[in-house]
């Protein structure tokens, strides 16, 4: 679930807030918790700790961006924040937040590498890295369709094989609508077989390593408008989402290599260079297949934190 706010008390005390404890070469508010308090939101038996890492934080307004892995959100499911004991110590934990998934790139970097944060992966570039903007969530990453790219060519780990169950997001704009082909997002092994996503005959999609698109497409966006995209694979059917909405299915049989590369803005490091910005790109753990409902929600939390959630008033403790 992402927790993006600003609100006063989360300010630092030293700006008027109640943050106590702040890490400055962390960018880190070290007593910020969070918790859930009934059996059914906890998984477990309450009250329970909720794993979470803090993507950005200002201790001058309060602003924040977290995310916090809640086994279970219904309508009407509480959870709490809590803050304000400068003897508390740090209970972020990105690795428990990102427990099934082999990569989640938040490319909020203001220069390489773009952090992984399951600490598998980063994705580096010294010559044309990307640039810096702003994204969905945050920051993002942005390529100019000529040479920029961030990549990871030796020496990944954990990305599933082509034909593994698995899932696939990421929030994009493209920069320009034309019926190019744009390598947005690609997991490949380099030589015969990958994943990919991007622009393909004036839609975005996905498709596999040679050009056969996996299930239905949607028409190039606006320009400059971010929108999310995500693919699942159940071993048998290919099944593509644009905005939380399901589009056509496949069968396409799926190619059998293991990622070897990773690459953001282009397949190869050299040709179908994206035009445009790339947020928050997460490939699952092999086996988690993401349901229809799992993805409207992720849709909804992310496009408009500010309506999925209401934020309760202040309660001393």
């Amino acid at each position: 679930m992402l927790v993006s706010v600003t609100n006063a008390s989360l300010a630092t005390v030293a700006n008027g807030g109640r943050i106590a404890s702040y890490n400055a070469t962390t960018g880190e508010p070290q007593d910020l918790m969070f918790e859930a308090l009934d059996n059914t939101t906890c998984g477990t038996t309450a009250p329970c700790r909720l794993d979470h890492e803090i993507e950005a934080y200002n201790p001058a307004t309060g602003a924040l961006i977290a995310w916090v892995k809640v086994p279970s959100i219904t309508n009407g499911t509480v959870i709490y924040m809590y803050y304000g004991n400068g003897c508390a110590a740090s209970s972020r934990n990105p690795s428990g937040v990102w427990a099934d998934y082999s990569g989640v790139w938040h490319s909020k970097e203001a220069a390489m590498p773009l952090a992984d944060s399951t600490g598998s992966n980063n994705l580096t570039n010294a010559t044309n890295p990307p640039t810096q903007i702003a994204g969905e969530i945050g920051n993002a990453q942005s390529y100019n369709g000529t040479n920029q790219l961030a990549s990871k060519t030796a020496g990944v780990v954990s990305i599933p094989a082509n034909n593994a169950s698995q899932t696939i997001s990421v929030w994009f704009t493209i920069g320009v609508a034309d019926n190019g082909t744009r390598s947005g997002v690609n997991f490949v092994n380099g030589t015969n077989s990958g994943l990919q996503f991007g622009q393909r005959n004036s839609t975005v999609c996905f498709w596999q390593w040679g050009g056969n698109v996996l299930g239905g497409t949607h028409a190039n966006p606006a320009v400059g408008t971010f929108h999310y995209m995500v693919y699942t694979f159940d071993g048998t059917t290919h099944r593509p989402y644009y905005d939380g909405a399901a589009l056509a299915t496949a069968n396409t049989a799926a190619q059998t290599g293991t990622p070897s590369q990773i690459y953001f803005s282009t397949y190869d490091g050299t040709n179908e260079l994206w035009n445009g910005r790339i947020d928050e790109v997460r490939i699952s753990t092999s086996g988690i297949v993401r349901s229809a409902g799992w993805i409207l929600t992720e849709f909804r939390n992310q496009s408009s934190p500010g309506t999925f959630y209401t934020l309760g008033a202040e309660v001393a403790n």
